[in-house]
């Protein structure tokens, strides 16, 4: 079952064990039932191979005290129940949702899924037909009914290749030299193969195959054909992507930051020896975390908007050239940033913004020191010019 928000926070798995599979699980006291115990100490082979019904029931918990550490204090229950004893088996419980249950697509007021599986049944169903038709037209084309002259042929009739047929004179003569000839059944298979294509391609769009690849025949796609096949996939794909990412990764995220985090601290925020967590900012402690999905539909429109970008950029070029101060107008810095995103490649290529700042000062600070240097040399020759001018001023024979 599902919550107010459509997150699925309810399930009953259904396992079968047999009586030995089942001790060698739970091996407490008193863990198994009665109907159980007397299989797993019956010396009859088919009592022991006899398989038993488990289901395991996870539900919210909302009568809890989070304050207690233990398994009856968790958000959400566990309750493993042995069908044929009617005896709860194990009772535990989890701090988050265990179970992932990606949803292809979903009807409304519905919480079960629709498969394209299910949507390409009938094709598929209509395709396996299509080849039995097929195969039997193979069979009747490379080997067809025959017919005969009655009491043509004398012997029994010999169709294997090299078969050797006795037949009557006047039957040749009357038949003009044919008594056994073959059944024309009227079979077109070049037709048959067409419509299996046709059936094949329906089967492959249910599944969004025609989105998922690019064409490899026909003349080469141009970039605005690319561009718009982009678009379509984005806009096909999307609400797929969307279920699914709600459903799979939003549910396994949080579960393993939880087991991660609880086997890094304590609850008093203390780090663990051998923590798999790294030391927590103390700005971050205690906040919780929020996830941000980059799936496959996202990374395409990123693709697409950074080509974009790059179509803008390259048509006001000469406008650039012609007034340069134009490029204040853009954030390359937020371009540089959202790289990654589109072109798949990892952010550590990519300096942290105080790594970037520190160097943009670094690099004033010794522009400013070298133009103060360069200031100074101008003085200093100055100065020297100076000085080289009074010097020869003041010998004998100097003009005045």
């Amino acid at each position: 079952d599902e919550n107010a928000d459509g997150q699925i926070d309810t399930a009953y798995v259904c396992r079968r064990f047999t009586a030995r599979q089942a001790a060698q699980i739970w091996k407490r006291e008193g863990q198994l039932g009665e109907k159980v115990r007397e299989a797993l100490n019956s010396t009859n082979k088919a009592d022991k191979d006899k398989k038993f019904e488990f289901v395991e029931c996870i539900t919210p918990r909302y009568d809890y005290d989070p304050r207690m550490d233990d398994a009856e204090n968790m958000p959400f229950s566990q309750e493993i129940i042995c069908v044929e004893d009617e005896h709860i088996v194990e009772e535990s419980g989890y701090h988050e949702f265990p179970i992932a249950c990606p949803r292809w697509e979903l009807v409304p007021g519905q919480i079960y899924p629709i498969s394209p599986a299910m949507m390409a049944l009938p094709d598929g169903r209509t395709l396996q037909a299509m080849g039995k038709t097929l195969l039997v037209a193979g069979e009747y084309a490379a080997d067809p009914a025959r017919w005969l002259i009655d009491d043509g042929v004398t012997s029994i009739l010999q169709s294997f290749p090299g078969g050797i047929n006795i037949v009557s004179a006047e039957a040749v003569k009357d038949t003009g030299g044919q008594p056994i000839g073959t059944l024309e059944m009227g079979g077109n298979l070049p037709i048959t193969l067409e419509m299996q294509q046709a059936y094949r391609e329906m089967v492959k769009q249910a599944f969004l195959l025609h989105l998922l690849s690019l064409p490899t025949e026909g003349p080469d796609m141009t970039a605005t054909e690319i561009m718009a096949r982009l678009d379509e996939y984005i806009r096909s794909m999307g609400p797929v992507i969307g279920q699914l990412q709600s459903d799979y990764p939003g549910a396994i995220a949080p579960r393993v930051w939880g087991i991660m985090r609880r086997a890094s601290y304590t609850d008093d925020g203390r780090r663990l020896p051998g923590a798999p967590f790294p030391e927590i900012p103390d700005k971050l402690k205690g906040v919780l975390p929020e996830f941000e999905y980059l799936s496959p539909i996202q990374k395409a429109q990123k693709r697409r908007e950074q080509t974009a970008l790059g179509q803008a950029l390259a048509s006001i070029e000469g406008l650039l050239m012609a007034k340069p101060e134009m490029i204040d107008n853009i954030d390359g810095d937020a371009i540089m940033r959202d790289l990654p995103d589109g072109f798949g490649f990892a952010e550590k290529y990519i300096l942290s913004t105080d790594q970037v700042e520190a160097k943009r000062q670094q690099r004033a600070q010794e522009m400013q020191v070298a133009k103060l240097l360069e200031a100074g040399q101008r003085a200093a020759d100055i100065m020297k010019t100076g000085a080289d001018a009074g010097a020869s001023m003041a010998k004998p024979g100097a003009p005045a």
